[in-house]
């Protein structure tokens, strides 16, 4: 029985380095690269060899999921990973999305990791391992970035709790919280709709946040944050008011975040006025590290 690694959105960004270092792992045969563009698809092949099966698939299509599911069904590998990273964002006000579309982020983000997780959890034995990426934008509504952020919320918990469930079975499941990354995301989710976001924010390489996803994942961890200021800032949004959180990501997209945060019943005097000069002082903080960052 030959013993595979399958992983979607393989053939750019953090998928194509999650691929180049799984080809690292003996015990794996082939990885079966699963993206819906036949030509990155092809190229993975000519870079990484014959270790890579191109699987040409649409996860937002159920005959494409039930198809996947009758192929594996039929040549029953032993799947040693699993790695959900195939994913679309779109920036700009809910009520600018057109409906389809909205709904095809929720389609990708969670409805096909649910299903890809049931398809491969039948021929994953004892060792396997699934990683799920999230993002650290699963800690905090974002304005402008909604229902990304909500799905990835979903990925992040769905994951957590899936952990528990499989660990009797010797599985481990891995939520992957990375910052912003170098990836065609950014790009697929810009939009002509204002207000937009303008990418106020520290973005680092796919190829750290890999190494680091599968290291802890190897580990037995549960969840992989890669960076100190991903984990302060996900630190952050757990001990911060919601509002302070909102307010902050508007600031840092050059937009009003004054408005968001409100403190309607205030348990010392004067305690909504210092929120208010704190938030202007990160507003001015902001604008400042900020300064010549090209939007």
């Amino acid at each position: 029985m030959k013993k595979i690694a399958v992983i979607t959105g393989a053939d750019s960004g953090l998928g194509r380095e999650y691929t180049r270092l799984i080809l690292e792992e003996s015990n794996v045969d082939e990885i079966w690269a699963l993206a819906k563009t036949p030509a990155r698809l092809q190229r993975l092949v000519q870079d990484f060899g014959a270790r890579i099966v191109p699987v040409e698939i649409d996860l937002t299509q159920l005959d494409a999921l039930a198809d996947f599911h009758r192929r594996l069904s039929l040549e029953k590998p032993e799947i040693r990973w699993l790695i959900n990273n195939a994913g679309i964002g779109k920036f700009g006000p809910f009520e600018k999305l057109e409906a389809l579309e909205a709904a095809r982020i929720v389609d990708l983000n969670c409805r096909a990791v649910v299903e890809m997780t049931w398809n491969c959890l039948p021929y994953m034995p004892p060792g396997s391992r699934i990683v799920n990426t999230a993002s650290q934008a699963a800690f905090q509504p974002l304005p402008y970035f909604s229902v990304y952020a909500a799905s990835k919320a979903f990925i992040d918990r769905f994951s957590l709790a899936l952990a528990v469930e499989l660990k009797p079975r010797g599985i481990t499941v891995t939520s992957v919280c990375p910052c912003w990354m170098r990836t065609p995301l950014l790009n697929k989710a810009q939009t002509t709709a204002r207000p937009d976001v303008v990418w106020m924010f520290p973005i680092t390489d796919p190829a750290p946040v890999a190494r680091a996803a599968i290291s802890d994942s190897q580990k037995g961890r549960r969840r992989s944050v890669y960076g100190t200021l991903t984990r302060l800032a996900i630190l952050g949004a757990k001990l911060l008011p919601t509002g302070i959180t909102m307010a902050v990501w508007l600031m840092q997209q050059g937009l009003n975040g004054m408005h968001v945060w409100h403190c309607p019943h205030p348990s010392k005097p004067g305690e909504a006025e210092t929120h208010c000069e704190m938030l202007k002082l990160l507003e001015i903080s902001i604008q400042a590290s900020h300064a010549g960052m090209p939007r």
